[in-house]
């Protein structure tokens, strides 16, 4: 899933508060905590056992929740293989 294309207000989506322009924007701690609340927001809502946060600006973000971690945007791609053979998930 592309997560970043979901609204995050009625001013805009993910993407505008967390990629690379809002981090340049934003300033370095706005931004890590604007990724914070979508993290906690998302994992809520999905009701996930742990996070991987991944892209150029991950490791910006400094510290992170214990159930989430740092990886490779390649996780992704190995995660929806994961999902799409798991039976629970149609």
């Amino acid at each position: 899933m592309e997560l970043a294309h979901l609204p995050f207000s009625k001013r805009g989506l993910i993407q505008k508060y967390v990629g690379d322009e809002a981090r340049r924007r934003l300033g370095r701690a706005r931004w890590a905590a604007n990724a914070k609340t979508i993290i906690k927001q998302l994992s809520d809502a999905l009701d996930v056992q742990s996070v991987v946060v991944g892209g150029g600006n991950a490791p910006r973000l400094g510290r992170l929740p214990r159930h989430v971690r740092q990886g490779d945007n390649k996780l992704a791609f190995v995660g929806g293989f994961r999902a799409w053979r798991d039976d629970r998930f149609g």
